[in-house]
């Protein structure tokens, strides 16, 4: 049943998609989204995530640093809250211009320190470079010059090639002492099942569906990991159910993990430069 539930709902939105390829059309009639970082609590929450791995699990400070994020979606929410934590300044890189003009929504994250009154003003005030042009917008940032890049549910909705592309611009901007937590969800977004692993190959590999927002690359966690070591960083996985309290060392050993990831529906890698 849930298969073919997977099927229907699919089908609808794909059909959908190709009358009319808009997603903000769509947005609005609240068919797709790129998540919920246009939500007050659900994008503190999600910078909390990443705010207590790096400072906690990780034992940095997150004064002065500079913060990229991939695939920032509906808000530049992950930019202001990084600034009102001490960080110095941030890049949000996107396929598009994705991110809600609502000040409201901002000025209820900002508090009453601040009130920029257009979205460009607080784009400046708060240090945040918007990026609406994908791998060519990362290619802008200097070498060696990020502390700290993270993405939420994102890498998932990039083809391989072009992900392998991402990672190595990941290796050239990220310094020496600098830390990637990439939260990655292995499911299909429909159902939280894997059934989009089982598409028609005419669908699958078609151009209209790999440049949808639809598209996920059916990549399995170890896929990642192999990446990530290929291009020379250390990892930790954490589960992203138990969070960090249950972590396992990967080290920089190229080697397969022993444990299967067939099973795993999401997780958080945590990477480092070596």
């Amino acid at each position: 049943m849930r298969y073919f539930q997977y099927y229907l709902k699919f089908l609808v939105k794909y059909v959908l998609l190709r009358l009319r390829n808009d997603y903000s059309f769509w947005k609005k009639l609240g068919v797709f989204d790129h998540g919920k970082m246009n939500f007050g609590e659900y994008s503190i929450g999600t910078f909390d995530f990443f705010y207590s791995t790096f400072t906690e699990g990780n034992k940095r400070s997150f004064k002065d640093i500079t913060v990229v994020e991939i695939g920032p979606g509906d808000s530049v929410a992950i930019g202001i809250l990084s600034k009102l934590h001490g960080a110095r300044r941030s890049l949000l890189v996107d396929s598009g211009d994705f991110a809600t003009r609502d000040m409201n929504f901002y000025l209820e994250l900002i508090g009453p320190q601040s009130s920029p009154r257009s979205f460009d003003e607080m784009l400046i005030s708060f240090d945040i470079d918007y990026g609406t042009l994908g791998l060519e917008s990362l290619r802008t940032v200097a070498s060696n010059s990020v502390d700290l890049i993270i993405s939420n549910a994102v890498l998932e909705h990039i083809a391989p090639e072009m992900l392998t592309q991402y990672v190595s611009e990941f290796r050239r901007v990220l310094n020496p002492e600098g830390v990637m937590i990439h939260r990655i969800d292995y499911r299909d977004h429909l159902t939280g099942r894997k059934f989009h692993n089982s598409l028609p190959r005419f669908i699958s590999h078609s151009r209209f569906y790999l440049n949808s927002i639809m598209y996920l690359n059916n990549l399995s966690e170890d896929d990642y990991l192999r990446m990530f070591l290929n291009h020379n960083f250390q990892l930790q996985v954490i589960d992203s159910k138990k969070l960090i309290s249950a972590r396992k060392s990967i080290g920089n050993q190229r080697s397969r993990p022993k444990n299967s990831a067939a099973e795993v529906a999401s997780s958080c890698i945590v990477c480092f430069r070596v």
